[in-house]
C-alpha cells in the first residue's frame, strides 16, 4: 500500500448534500476524513456532510457557515493528528477517546478569541 501524501501539504475536501443524521451507521456525523483513491494508492480526503450541518443550526445561515468552518477545522486537525501518529509514533498516544480529546482542545483553542 503506497502511504498518503503529506496532508500539511495535500488534501482534497469533498462538500456532501447527504444528511447523515438519517444514516444507520454515521448518524449525526457533519465530517469525516476519508480516502480518495488514486491509481497507485490513496490520499487524504475532508468530507462535510453540507445537510447535517444545515439541520443542525435549524436553517441559520450565519450559524451554518460558523459550523461549516469548525468542521473542517475539526476534521483537518483528525487528519493531522492521525498523519503525526503514523510518522512519529511515540510522540502522541492513541485511541479514539484520546484523539477527541486533543483535536478538541485544538479546535478550542484555534477558536478562541474570534469575532462573534
Amino acid at each position: 500500500m503506497v502511504e498518503a501524501s503529506n496532508p500539511y501539504v495535500k488534501v482534497k475536501t469533498l462538500y456532501n448534500p447527504v444528511n447523515m443524521l438519517e444514516s444507520q451507521t454515521h448518524y449525526g456525523i457533519m465530517g469525516a476524513v476519508s480516502e480518495v483513491k488514486k491509481r497507485n494508492g490513496w490520499d487524504w480526503c475532508i468530507e462535510i456532510f453540507l445537510g447535517t450541518i444545515w439541520y443542525a443550526v435549524d436553517g441559520n445561515f450565519r450559524k451554518f457557515v460558523e459550523e461549516l468552518c469548525r468542521t473542517w477545522l475539526e476534521e483537518y486537525l483528525h487528519m493531522i493528528y492521525n498523519w503525526e501518529k503514523k510518522t512519529q509514533p511515540k510522540k502522541l498516544q492513541t485511541g479514539p477517546l484520546h484523539e477527541e480529546r486533543i483535536v478538541g482542545l485544538w479546535v478550542k483553542k484555534l477558536l478562541r478569541g474570534r469575532r462573534k
